[in-house]
């Protein structure tokens, strides 16, 4: 029984097709999930599991807190100086506005306002930057 080409052919398809798809099926079982332990115990246990596990045993406070509240932490810090950096923007173009003194500005702590002792303008550094661009569609415009 001779086959003819095309029925080698497909059928030599289909077995390379068949060995393709084990093969991809051997990878995706090796990338399955660890299985979990068999037995009942674990590897690792933790302080406190060893007994038996309704059993909680929790440790009694020292005399000197039990039955009165804990309070926060308070930090209480005296300084005479703050540093309050500010910048002034107009709403109309969203530019910085320049030239302010020292009367121009209040400052309140606790509804109370405070006396401004420094009053400082520092000259901050501004980023420009320029772009140019040179394509073949503006060498008719170019100055050569």
């Amino acid at each position: 029984m001779k086959l003819s080409k095309f029925a080698r052919a497909f059928f030599a398809s289909i077995v390379v097709s068949c060995l393709l798809a084990g093969l991809g099926l051997s990878f995706a079982a090796g990338q399955s999930r660890r299985l979990p332990p068999t037995s009942n115990q674990k590897k690792n246990k933790r302080p406190g599991e060893g007994g038996q596990q309704g059993e909680k045993t929790e440790e009694p406070l020292p005399p000197d807190l039990t039955g009165k509240p804990q309070e926060a932490e308070k930090i209480t810090v005296t300084t005479q100086i703050v540093n309050v950096d500010a910048v002034v923007y107009n709403k109309k173009n969203g530019q910085i506005v320049t030239g302010l003194k020292k009367e121009n500005f209040a400052i309140f702590a606790d509804g109370v306002q405070q006396t401004i002792t420094n009053f400082a303008t520092p000259e901050a550094p501004i980023t420009v930057a320029m772009v140019v661009e040179y394509s073949k569609w503006s060498e008719p415009v170019s100055y050569t």
